[in-house]
């Protein structure tokens, strides 16, 4: 099957890259990735799925894609958003089903379905051939890296899990992606992640409070884990998580810390490298079983066959 992804949004760990891997580990064929400034109606005319991240809302694009379904009616539409826009009822037709990057989102669900769409949640992976176990010392006691606050979602409460560790001198750190103490940090490039992760005792991992519990008043909130979780689960190496969900995926390899006791677990684990390394190995073998892009990737062909039905 040859398969375009259209994703407009360049973002540091793109996800629509992701599902071009994982469609590539299923053995079929990526004929566009990430070309945003290439039209629908210069796609190849043996393209059987289009997949697009960021779907446009201008009625011109909604008239154009239209136009390419007619002529090309084989060829399967899937949209990736987390809520519709104004004009998405304009792709009934068009657009054959929705997707969402998340566990659950219920309202999600339930806002495409008013609109007459079918909606699937498709959780982040991870990629095997870029994140594997590397030959390292371990320097760092602990690294983060990712952003928050006016670079992100909002607060990540980064009060609880990351400043606290910056603040400990005795602490050897690495971070990227946020400002610290009023100063700019350097951001790494993104291929440089499983060298970071592979030389970090505690990597860690906390998510925002939106993507832990929903609630009827954030439309936004959903059940969901960041891709961190995998990309670090794959590299082989241990990391410290505040999400619940991680128990029913993970048992108890990865290990799950609270506001109150998160600080006392860093000072645990980093001196522990044999009780490290043991739920480590057992994290990235669930990984490899059942969370690469792959994996992801056999969902929605899921999808795709059950909404035929």
């Amino acid at each position: 099957m040859n398969v375009a992804i259209y994703e407009y949004f360049q973002h540091f760990t793109p996800t629509g890259l992701g599902w071009a891997t994982g469609f590539l580990e299923l053995g079929h064929q990526i004929a566009l990735i990430r070309k945003s400034e290439i039209a629908i109606t210069n796609f190849p005319p043996d393209t059987h799925l289009i997949i697009y991240f960021d779907v446009p809302n201008e009625d011109n694009k909604i008239t154009e894609i239209k136009e390419y379904k007619k002529r090309n009616p084989e060829c399967i539409i899937i949209g990736i958003g987390t809520l519709p826009k104004s004009n998405y009822h304009k792709y009934l037709g068009t657009v054959d089903f929705w997707c969402g990057i998340a566990y659950q989102h219920l309202y999600a669900e339930s806002e495409f379905a008013k609109i007459g769409f079918r909606y699937y949640n498709i959780p982040m992976g991870s990629d095997k051939s870029r994140f594997f176990p590397l030959n390292l010392q371990k320097p760092f006691d602990i690294s983060f890296v990712g952003t928050f606050g006016q670079h992100g979602h909002g607060d990540r409460d980064e009060k609880y899990y990351l400043y606290p560790a910056l603040e400990d001198k005795t602490l050897v750190s690495y971070y990227s992606g946020f400002s610290w103490n009023g100063s700019p940090v350097m951001n790494i490039r993104a291929e440089h992640l499983n060298e970071v992760y592979n030389s970090t005792k505690v990597n860690l991992n906390f998510h925002y409070p939106f993507e832990k519990e929903e609630s009827p008043d954030n439309p936004m909130s959903r059940i969901d884990l960041n891709g961190r979780i995998f990309d670090i689960a794959l590299s082989g190496n241990f990391q410290l998580c505040d999400h619940p969900l991680v128990k029913d995926l993970f048992g108890g390899s990865i290990a799950i810390g609270t506001k109150e006791n998160w600080m006392d677990l860093i000072y645990y684990y980093k001196d522990r490298e044999d009780e490290r390394n043991k739920l480590a190995q057992i994290s990235r073998d669930i990984a490899l079983k059942y969370h690469t892009w792959g994996k992801r990737m056999q969902l929605v062909l899921d999808a795709m066959k059950e909404n035929k039905k």
